[in-house]
């Protein structure tokens, strides 16, 4: 029944938090902070209205309650136009992580204070509590933070109580019990973010891996023609060159060494294409054509580098592919200015058309 209590634990301990999960962490808490200051400091002013109106002829003797319930609205006001202020200036984490901290120790004096005097006129000690559990179902804290701070604050509590009348009106076991339960539920809620935070990253890995599948030929690690369409848009209004090439002979190849070796022809010279004219520029158009679209603005050596592309395209050596074979393939060249999608059509069927035209004069088709 204790298993997946001491799995939690174990999850807890073992877990990493990147940089970017710690600042996502704490700009949360930033804005729980700003989230619930504003409504708690509203409260708390129309509380000190009401015991202004009502005790307004006895303000001597509540004037510790009067002053605890300003102090409170003047803490939650400037913690509200602080956090709104970070907000809107993406402060670094460690600065949260203070406000966090001096949050918690400022509402803590307060709660002992207001605590300890009702214990003193035989009331409650409500105030000290409700702050501790408000903070830890609220703020996502480190654990082992969470566990100094509450140990530290309740130790101070009964230190004062001790003073006044050695802690009598408590059970020690009982206060130091709520204590630890406060400290698990921190523990929990840690947890569960940090699970939220993992889980999400996997979700969103798992869908960049999705995208890039649908979008990507396997074989050559080249974009394919779904990621065409979606690049149309990036090549109007540019003036491009548009390279369309083809392996000659490839249908021989397959027929002659094999699927596999005509999957590593395709392979190899994709690979040699990404290497010289870089991954954004290269499609696998299908079968054995290859798409290469280039911006003049980048390429001002546009022939000087097919002719280095060629070869290198001949001299690739191909496992199974017999010794006396030398690879070799056809290419055609279009080059203009896009001013719409059909532009950059018409660029592609040019460049088709030219790559046709080399493989008719080579005689391989």
């Amino acid at each position: 029944m204790f298993a997946p209590l001491v799995r939690g634990w174990k999850d807890l301990f073992g877990i990493k938090l990147t940089p970017a999960d710690e600042a996502q962490i704490e700009n949360e808490n930033l804005r729980v902070i700003s989230a619930v200051s504003l409504p708690l400091g509203i409260l708390e002013c129309i509380l000190l209205i009401v015991a202004f109106v009502v005790y307004v002829r006895s303000l001597k003797e509540h004037a510790s309650s009067l002053i605890s319930l300003a102090s409170c609205v003047a803490i939650c006001m400037a913690a509200h136009l602080l956090t709104r202020k970070w907000i809107s200036q993406g402060v670094d984490k460690k600065k949260i992580r203070l406000l966090t901290a001096c949050m918690y120790w400022i509402f803590s004096v307060w709660g002992i204070a207001g605590s300890v005097r009702h214990y003193m006129q035989g009331s409650q000690m409500l105030i000290f509590d409700t702050v501790q559990i408000g903070f830890a179902l609220l703020l996502y804290v480190n654990p082992i933070r969470a566990g100094i701070r509450v140990l530290v604050s309740y130790s101070a509590q009964l230190f004062i109580l001790w003073t006044i009348d050695r802690a009598a009106g408590i059970r020690i076991v009982n206060y130091y019990m709520l204590a630890a339960l406060i400290v698990m539920g921190y523990a929990i809620r840690y947890l569960q973010k940090i699970r939220g935070l993992h889980q999400k990253t996997r979700i969103i890995e798992k869908n960049e891996d999705l995208v890039f599948d649908s979008t990507h030929d396997s074989l050559t690690g080249m974009k394919n023609r779904l990621a065409l369409r979606q690049d149309f848009s990036d090549y109007i209004g540019k003036e491009l060159y548009v390279v369309m090439a083809d392996v000659d002979s490839f249908k021989q190849y397959n027929d002659q060494y094999g699927h596999d070796v005509g999957d590593r022809v395709l392979a190899g010279i994709g690979k040699l294409t990404l290497e010289l004219f870089g991954y954004d520029t290269v499609y696998r158009y299908g079968g054995d054509e290859f798409l290469i679209i280039l911006r003049s603005d980048r390429f001002d050596n546009v022939d000087e580098l097919l002719l280095v592309w060629d070869r290198e395209v001949s001299s690739l050596h191909i496992d199974g592919l017999g010794d006396g074979r030398t690879l070799r393939c056809s290419y055609g060249v279009a080059h203009g200015r896009t001013r719409s999608k059909e532009d950059v059509r018409k660029l592609l069927l040019q460049a088709d058309d030219r790559m046709y035209a080399m493989k008719q004069s080579k005689g391989r088709m």
